[in-house]
């Protein structure tokens, strides 16, 4: 049988009803109204921007990807799901995130550390800066940040969800530039385990370079969220693994 590969990524990897709440509620606290428009960069499936606009008729999304095949699963499975009266909501644009001018978005999202394919500082200053072109007054550009000492080597992680076993290998890192290359392996309960569905070759950037960056493309603020909290902690403790959020207001 072979394998839905978008299918198991999105149950092992994405949260987008939470997401959604977090960026809703990051937004809020920030602007002191709630959002209405979200762009979805790198956005596969666009998993994210189908929860955004079925959550209200008034919300609307825009989704971005170069690649055409999870676009074409995203169409075929979260496209036709929506009621017909929603589906005008949801647009849809295979184009490089780096060149697309489209409409404003009160959100610009980058998630699943999925800018980590600009390895050059040129290159994601410039992604950055179409993100600031691209969002309405006071909007929010809301990327993601992997780091923790375990994520500077050689590891695999496995984790078990129902009919599936899902597997995340960091099979390099290199500490001068800070590229790494991570693959995911799917096995099926009961099956054989289906080695690279998923490779992955990203520069893991840093918060201090992803600050200074929005602040020298223009952005007023940035503040950082800790493993999904939309709340700014006190301080923020080192540890094996972590994930933070950064989101820069215009």
């Amino acid at each position: 049988m072979k394998l839905d590969k978008y299918d198991l990524y999105m149950k092992a990897v994405q949260d987008p009803a939470g997401q959604c709440d977090f960026l809703r509620n990051v937004y809020r606290q920030s602007v002191r109204r709630y959002p209405k428009t979200l762009r979805e960069d790198f956005c596969g499936c666009f998993a994210l921007a189908h929860e955004w606009v079925s959550r209200a008729g008034g919300h609307r999304a825009i989704a971005i990807d170069k690649d055409a095949p999870p676009l074409s699963y995203g169409k075929r499975r979260f496209l036709a799901s929506l009621p017909i009266s929603l589906r005008p909501n949801l647009q849809i644009f295979r184009k490089d995130v780096l060149n697309f001018v489209g409409t404003k978005a009160d959100i610009v999202c980058a998630l699943n550390f999925s800018y980590g394919v600009l390895r050059t500082r040129r290159e994601l200053k410039r992604y950055l800066t179409n993100c600031f072109r691209n969002l309405n007054s006071n909007g929010l550009a809301v990327v993601d940040c992997l780091g923790g000492f375990e994520n500077q080597g050689v590891t695999e992680t496995r984790v078990e969800y129902p009919g599936f076993t899902y597997f995340w290998e960091q099979v390099s890192f290199n500490p001068l530039s800070r590229e790494a290359q991570f693959h995911i392996h799917f096995q099926p309960s009961g099956g054989k385990k289906t080695k690279k569905v998923f490779t992955y070759h990203w520069r893991m950037w840093t918060v201090p370079e992803l600050r200074e960056l929005m602040d020298e493309v223009g952005f007023r603020s940035t503040r950082v969220y800790w493993q999904g909290s939309a709340r700014v902690p006190e301080k923020f403790e080192p540890g094996e693994s972590w994930v933070a959020y950064l989101a820069g207001q215009k």
